[in-house]
This record gives C-alpha cells, structure tokens and sequence, in this order.
C-alpha cells in the first residue's frame, strides 16, 4: 500500500540518496513519456512513490 506520492526534482538524485539510508527500493525507477519514478519503502515503514516530471512538447 503506497501512502502517498511526491514529486521530485530529480527521480536519480532521491534514489540514490534513499537507498544510501537504507530504504527499500520497492518499485524500481521506470522511465514513461512524461518522466520517471519509483516507489520506496522508507526506514519508518512509510512507502511513497517518488515521480519525476517532465513535461512534454505539447506541454502536458
């Protein structure tokens, strides 16, 4: 169960550091049209996914 979503900056950038602490890595990074993002497990048990967005040409 994800309890909730933040949307990041940089997708890369909080992988890295959340893995370094230790969180569970649940979902790993995947890359869509719009961005990226992935879904961790933090060391307090909370699960949230982690988007990154990139807006496209057409602007969405």
């Amino acid at each position: 169960m994800t309890h909730g979503t933040l949307l990041v900056a940089s997708a890369r950038t909080w992988l890295d550091r959340l893995a370094a602490e230790g969180a569970e890595i649940t979902e790993p990074p995947a890359e869509v049209p719009t961005g990226s993002g992935f879904t961790a497990r933090h060391r307090d048990g909370t699960v949230i996914e982690h988007v990154e967005h990139r807006p496209t040409e057409e602007g969405l």
